[in-house]
């Protein structure tokens, strides 16, 4: 079966994108799906923006941390200025663990060995 075009799908398509720091490479002008490129690329709502680019960029190449925080100020305000991306959803991963269970850490329970249950 050939893989399917997203420029040409006959619907809509849910996907989840990053949503770490590296996450912004996926909307640089390069990344978009347009016909020059095949349609290939990672940013499938085609976003191009010049400004964009060259923020996306000074991060990149900047290297003491206070200045890529700046830039990284810069670049989620660009991001929620123009709407770039638009999440429609937040899906937590929720995991539940009984009362009666000690040592258990927080987020993954890595640590099963250490575990009590008094």
């Amino acid at each position: 079966m050939p893989p399917v075009s997203f420029a040409t799908f006959p619907s809509f398509l849910l996907t989840r994108s990053g949503t770490d720091l590296t996450a912004f490479r996926n909307y640089i002008s390069s990344q978009a799906a347009v016909p020059e490129n095949n349609f290939a690329g990672n940013s499938r709502g085609r976003y191009r923006n010049a400004e964009y680019d060259a923020l996306v960029d000074s991060y990149y190449v900047a290297i003491p941390l206070n200045e890529r925080m700046d830039v990284v100020g810069k670049i989620i305000h660009h991001m929620s200025d123009q709407l770039v991306v638009m999440r429609l959803f937040f899906d937590p991963e929720a995991t539940l663990i009984a009362n009666q269970l000690k040592n258990v850490p927080a987020g993954f329970p890595w640590n099963i060995h250490e575990w009590d249950a008094s």
